[in-house]
């Protein structure tokens, strides 16, 4: 009779016990809902994702900045600005070229800097016409990332398996971005170098020369 008294009091503690621990909140480990720890797979997907976002955002930095230069006839490391600038005035805080070649095609002279990574052209009067930057920075400039931020060219030419993008920068400049030809293994490829251009120190009025437009 004692036994039969016991086991229904047993049952009830019991009771009581699991619903006091639901009551305060505690979960077993093997209780449906518990939280999974982070996915890591998923970190590194937003890291990546926060990296390629980051390198646009440089990009776009970088060609806005080539483009401010351009509208004053500069170009990126270099203080000398197209039309206001003549041969003597670079050599005087520069030096003598490494090398100067007579270009026909491109109405000038063309005095290279290969260690400042810069090329200055200039006319017959001495007056510094063309700039060209071949900075290591520029290497992080694609073609798509020009298109995407400057929009269609004014001008688009090809010469010597180079592709080349013109734009108008300001009243009196031009820029042009030079690309290694596209290929099927290279589709967006990395600029070369870039071309600040004043047309009008092409032009020779004495033997009716036009000139060149880009």
């Amino acid at each position: 009779m004692k036994r039969c008294i016991l086991i229904p009091a047993l049952a009830f503690v019991l009771l009581v016990s699991g619903c006091s621990d639901a009551d305060n909140g505690k979960i077993s480990p093997n209780q449906d809902g518990a939280k999974a720890p982070p996915s890591a797979e998923s970190d590194n997907g937003s890291r990546q994702g926060d990296s390629a976002v980051q390198v646009i955002d440089q990009q776009k930095a970088l060609i806005s900045r080539v483009m401010e230069l351009a509208r004053q006839g500069k170009v990126v490391n270099s203080q000398f600005a197209a039309e206001e600038t003549v041969i003597d005035d670079v050599e005087k805080e520069w030096g003598r070229p490494e090398k100067t070649d007579y270009v026909p095609e491109a109405k000038g002279n063309f005095a290279s800097y290969t260690g400042r990574g810069v090329v200055i052209g200039y006319n017959k009067g001495s007056q510094v016409f063309d700039i060209r930057s071949y900075d290591s920075e520029l290497k992080k400039i694609t073609l798509s990332g020009v298109r995407g931020v400057l929009g269609s060219p004014a001008h688009t030419s090809s010469y010597n398996n180079q592709d080349i993008l013109g734009y108008t920068a300001g009243d009196k400049f031009k820029i042009r971005f030079v690309f290694p030809r596209s290929t099927t293994d290279t589709t967006d490829p990395a600029l070369d170098h870039v071309s600040v251009f004043y047309p009008r120190g092409t032009v020779n009025s004495m033997s009716e020369d036009p000139g060149l437009e880009w």
